[in-house]
């Protein structure tokens, strides 16, 4: 039986797969490891740097590294730019993205963050890695961004326009689940309780019980489909759907019957 970091590490890698396919902003450039724990991602996004003699100019495409060390994801990627960059929250070794992290963040979402931070639609100036940048990006904040287009691939459309999905029929998930092998039902009160705070509308307790179940346990399936309809019910359609594509790749039948119902192929 693997363990919850090479299960977490095998679904971080669908869901880059999943999530970039086709996408020109962002691209998988490589996959290290089997499942990988070390990546390299390219990013089509203009950002700046600075030249040796002082000059500031644009820069079109840039070389993100990923480690994933033996604590992950407990503890935050490890990650540096490879290609140079003029960016409060960079340095040659390092990108300053551990102040925001959480376990619970997709390795995607990340990433996402990370190209909305080259293109200057994100930067932290209260405790820079590069003095300079900061101050040059207090002073010149009326001209960022310096890329505005959306970072993160699009979707069809929302999943609360296009398919708003039901609440009904959580119950008999999780008695589906009851008679499941004994492994899940050593797990069956979480799922059971977070499904209750769903239909109580206590979003962030819910959300913190199924964050618990999919680092810790191997339940992915189930845990990764209902953060996904915590997700479509708190509005973050985008990070619900590659939810679902993930439980659906697990074998859930629900999330596979939304997918087909929205017509997005995983």
């Amino acid at each position: 039986m693997s363990s919850p970091r090479i299960r977490r590490l095998q679904s971080d890698y669908q869901r880059l797969k999943s999530q970039f396919n086709g996408w020109s902003l962002i691209k998988l450039r490589a996959a290290i490891g089997t499942p990988p724990e070390k990546y390299q991602i390219e990013y089509n996004i203009r950002g700046i740097y600075a030249t040796p003699d002082g000059r500031l100019l644009e820069r079109h495409q840039h070389l993100l590294e990923i480690k994933l060390g033996l604590e992950y994801p407990r503890r935050p990627p490890q990650c540096r730019l490879l290609t140079p960059i003029f960016h409060p929250n960079f340095n040659a070794t390092e990108v300053c993205t551990q102040d925001s992290y959480a376990a619970s963040e997709g390795l995607d979402d990340l990433i996402i963050r990370i190209g909305r931070m080259i293109a200057y639609q994100s930067y932290n100036t209260k405790s820079p890695l590069n003095g300079l940048a900061a101050k040059w990006a207090a002073k010149h904040s009326s001209k960022l961004p310096v890329d505005p287009r959306e970072i993160a691939p699009p979707i069809k459309k929302a999943a609360s326009e296009e398919h708003p999905i039901s609440i009904l029929g959580l119950n008999s998930d999780v008695q589906k689940n009851q008679k499941s092998d004994s492994h899940e039902k050593d797990f069956c009160a979480s799922i059971a309780n977070g499904v209750n705070l769903i239909q109580n509308k206590r979003y962030d307790d819910a959300l913190e019980i199924f964050n618990a179940i999919i680092e810790d346990d191997i339940i992915l399936r189930n845990a990764y489909y209902y953060r996904a309809i915590i997700k479509n019910k708190t509005g973050n359609d985008r990070s619900a759907i590659s939810d679902f594509i993930i439980a659906a790749k697990l074998g859930h039948d629900n999330a596979k019957a939304i997918l087909e119902r929205m017509k997005i192929k995983y």
